[in-house]
């Protein structure tokens, strides 16, 4: 699926659910998926009513990568 395919389904969405490997994609910017992500956050940007969500789960995947690989360039600092 191209980025006019994706939009064209897009259409009308309001409430869209995003699952740990399209972020994980669209942070190491994928070559295969990042296009695709890019049109889906400029989509929800773009449009009002529409709000990606995800899940408490998919955040602690996502924060686990850099602290098992002692990446802090890649983790969120900790509150002072």
């Amino acid at each position: 699926m191209g980025s006019t395919e994706l939009l064209k389904t897009l259409d009308g969405y309001t409430l869209i659910g995003i699952d740990t490997a399209p972020i994980i994609y669209y942070f190491e910017e994928n070559p295969h998926f990042f296009a695709l992500m890019q049109t889906l956050i400029r989509y929800a940007e773009a449009n009002d009513e529409c709000r990606l969500i995800t899940s408490p789960i998919t955040v602690a995947e996502i924060f686990a990568f850099p602290i098992r690989n002692n990446r802090q360039d890649l983790a969120i600092p900790s509150p002072s």
